[in-house]
């Protein structure tokens, strides 16, 4: 990407400095707005268990509702890795262990693999209340409240995290 600003939304208030200044030196939570998600190519083999990231576009299925790029408020002071949902826990159990961002009322934008934007308005009130206060710059964990399948939001998450061994709720 020949301009990294894209990379910045300006709902994003977490920059803290004039850009291109003071990166990496501590006066700035955070500039990078959005991640990529952990099936469009993964932080490392294997350190989510069994998410098998696609290794071509064309492999993705469908492209219209798999996500690629995520609003996103790391608490570690920067969006480090990609964003991950820990499926272990099985159904109902689970949590995205990245927080994704709030940054205009109660909604997220997401980037599709067919190149297609989205923003997703949240439902669920203590998982606003949660991401709110992490676009503000509180840490509240790395685990957001994850929800069951009868939550629209744990819903949504499901379905547009694609990995290559992806499967519908049963």
């Amino acid at each position: 990407m020949p301009n990294y600003k894209a990379f910045h939304c300006p709902g994003d208030t977490r920059e803290k400095f004039p850009v291109g200044v003071g990166v990496g030196s501590g006066y700035s939570w955070a500039y990078v707005s959005y991640s990529k998600a952990n099936g469009m190519g993964y932080e490392s083999p294997n350190y989510w268990g069994d998410q098998i990231p696609y290794e071509k576009l064309s492999d993705v299925t469908p492209p219209s509702q798999a996500f690629v790029f995520i609003e996103e408020a790391d608490p570690r002071g920067y969006n480090e890795g990609t964003w991950v949902v820990d499926w272990s826990s099985g159904v109902g159990n689970s949590g995205w262990v990245d927080n994704f961002a709030i940054f205009h009322g109660v909604v997220t934008t997401f980037a599709f693999a067919d190149g297609h934007v989205l923003d997703h308005t949240w439902k669920n009130q203590q998982l606003i209340k949660t991401e709110q206060e992490i676009a503000q710059g509180n840490f509240a964990g790395y685990y957001a409240p994850g929800g069951d399948p009868s939550d629209p939001d744990y819903v949504w998450i499901w379905y547009g995290y694609r990995l290559q061994n992806w499967t519908p709720l049963p």
